[in-house]
């Protein structure tokens, strides 16, 4: 007996998703590789476990846009959290050029 009730039946279990793992989770979407300056692009996040789970639960992500051609403020991109486990990144800079996005 487990708690004074019988031990047969079933029982409900909840596995949760283990925590975030960097590999496993993808980013993806045009706004990712292209943009045209002054027009708000995106690109989405999946964040997931090291078995590819999805991590619910309002991770706190930043992404920043560095230019790679000039030192100038690093441009913050919106992150809004879905919670799923994904997220829908938003940004705009205005400044043509290659650049460099850091996902945190």
């Amino acid at each position: 007996q487990l708690a004074s009730n019988p031990l047969k039946g079933f029982f409900e279990l909840l596995v949760l998703a283990a925590p975030t793992n960097q590999v496993s989770s993808v980013a993806f979407g045009q706004g990712l590789t292209l943009s045209t300056s002054g027009t708000a692009s995106k690109f989405f996040l999946e964040a997931l476990d090291s078995f590819g789970n999805r991590r619910p639960g309002g991770e706190d992500i930043s992404v920043v846009m560095l230019n790679k051609n000039i030192i100038e403020t690093p441009k913050a991109g919106k992150v809004t959290d879905n919670s799923d486990g994904s997220y829908v990144v938003e940004y705009s800079v205005t400044m043509a050029g290659g650049y460099s996005i850091l996902i945190t």
